[in-house]
């Protein structure tokens, strides 16, 4: 891998490369293949035909693999990349406005992408129509959302000298500026991009009640400019609101902010065909509430039609997968804390963890157990809403019949996978060994990863989200049971 990298900017007028540079780049496609001497290419390499010298980025991507086998940023290993036909001259003066070079930029941009992928376990199985294209252009116009994406970067990555709370302080005093002097259709997508960028980065950090201040300036501005209808129209950034909202939700207990509208009346009929049986949802005979049963039918259609696509390396509509978890979500919370079945109060704040794991898993590692992914994780995490009153339920509950150890087995697994800390919630270990042993019988011989998710596709499961988190769990699960 060659240690020097080439950005080829395309003409601003055509968008296209010129002959020159489309030559660089099949060379660079070719190094170290067809070196016969006396070749056309060898000829072209030794004279060279370029007249403008591509952007290089130096030692960006090198591999540095740890003991442990985790790969830090500089695993990276980044391709040749085609910038943006405005990627010119103007990201020179916006990276001395932010204090840092155009090369800093371009790669935290592209770095910022690749980070945003491996957040969000949708882009596996949902077709997006993704923002990208947009955002290379607010490079070079918009500080705002500049000091954003290196925020973001360097939360999960070492990329600057310069802390994340450093360039989320000036993307706020930015976006400042911007607010005080008027909202136009130019301005308005990065205001609004970078904003939910720093609620995001609020939520990473634990810090709901600062998420919460974000989400009701977001609701405010969006109101401002078409409410839901703007919405509608930008099916990336409103999923990423209600994944932020059902965040604050699970995390406070608050009212939502995004998912439940005045103006949008909540009906209980499923989504999905409701004459269409299945044969899978025999957990929901131990629930009390037909609300809560009408949020199961349509989960359980949501994750057979993932998987089904999964299977056929398709995706889903971006739209359909949009309105069907924004349905699902506002019933959930539609329902409140207020069941009087403690069996559904417990499956229900089981699906809002599922979701939360779905939606979204940190870089820094799947879940929020410290000691499961090796990270540090904000401490409110562990004490927050969603965590006490699952935990409380969780214990309350005896399993007393097949249905319900199915379904509990199922929680449990869940939030270790989204919520707890197994090192900390001996309860948890304990109940969950129990269960185990009552659904599959047979010993220790007798356990396996495939036989325990058999039990947990029975309920709710997205076999490229969940597989590789589940499998961990089940292998640090076993091993904490065998310490008791």
């Amino acid at each position: 891998m060659p240690d020097q990298y080439s950005f080829i900017i395309a003409d601003p007028a055509s968008g296209k490369t010129s002959p020159a540079e489309r030559r660089q780049i099949r060379s660079h496609c070719m190094i170290g293949k067809n070196k016969r001497e006396g070749s056309r290419r060898s000829r072209q390499t030794r004279h060279g035909n370029s007249n403008t010298p591509p952007i290089a980025i130096e030692d960006l991507g090198k591999v540095s693999t740890a003991s442990d086998g985790s790969r830090s940023h500089a695993a990276i290993q980044w391709p040749m990349r085609v910038l943006p036909p405005l990627l010119d001259s103007r990201l020179l003066h916006v990276a001395t406005e932010a204090g840092l070079s155009a090369t800093d930029i371009v790669s935290q941009f592209f770095t910022f992408n690749d980070l945003k992928r491996a957040m969000y376990p949708a882009y596996k199985f949902v077709s997006f129509r993704t923002l990208d294209q947009r955002t290379s252009r607010w490079l070079v116009r918009d500080l705002a959302f500049v000091h954003s994406v290196v925020a973001v970067t360097s939360i999960y990555q070492s990329l600057t000298h310069k802390t994340p709370h450093f360039h989320l302080q000036q993307a706020l005093s930015h976006l400042n500026q911007s607010l005080s002097s008027g909202l136009d259709a130019s301005s308005l997508g990065p205001i609004i991009y970078t904003i939910t960028m720093v609620a995001a980065i609020a939520a990473e950090l634990g810090n709901y009640a600062e998420l919460g201040v974000h989400l009701a300036g977001l609701r405010q501005i969006i109101n401002g400019c078409g409410g839901d209808g703007y919405l509608r129209s930008e099916v990336e950034l409103c999923f990423e609101l209600h994944r932020l909202d059902l965040a604050y939700v699970a995390a406070t207990g608050s009212v939502p902010i995004f998912l439940l509208r005045d103006s949008t009346p909540i009906t209980w009929t499923p989504i999905f065909d409701a004459h269409h049986q299945l044969h899978d949802l025999e957990f929901t005979n131990s629930l009390t509430d037909p609300r809560l049963i009408v949020i199961c039918h349509d989960l359980k259609h949501l994750t057979i039609m993932v998987n089904e696509h999964a299977d056929q390396r398709s995706r889903i509509p971006g739209a359909l997968f949009k309105s069907a978890v924004e349905s699902i979500q506002s019933h959930l919370l539609q329902l409140g804390g207020d069941a009087n079945c403690i069996i559904d109060e417990c499956l229900r704040l089981g699906i809002m963890a599922f979701l939360t794991i779905t939606l979204f898993q940190s870089p820094r590692g799947g879940g929020l157990s410290s000691r499961n992914t090796g990270v540090v994780q904000h401490p409110a995490r562990q004490r927050n809403y969603i965590a006490t009153h699952l935990r409380d339920a969780c214990q309350a509950i005896e399993v007393s019949s097949p249905h319900l150890r199915k379904l509990v087995f199922w929680v449990l697994n869940v939030s270790a996978m989204s919520i707890y800390d197994i090192y900390e919630e001996p309860w948890l270990v304990e109940k969950w060994r129990y269960i185990l042993d009552e659904l599959i019988p047979g010993g220790q011989g007798g356990l396996s990863w495939e036989g325990v998710k058999m039990e947990l596709e029975s309920v709710f499961w997205i076999n490229c989200v969940h597989d590789e988190l589940g499998h961990k769990l089940f292998n640090r699960l076993i091993a904490r049971s065998m310490n008791r």
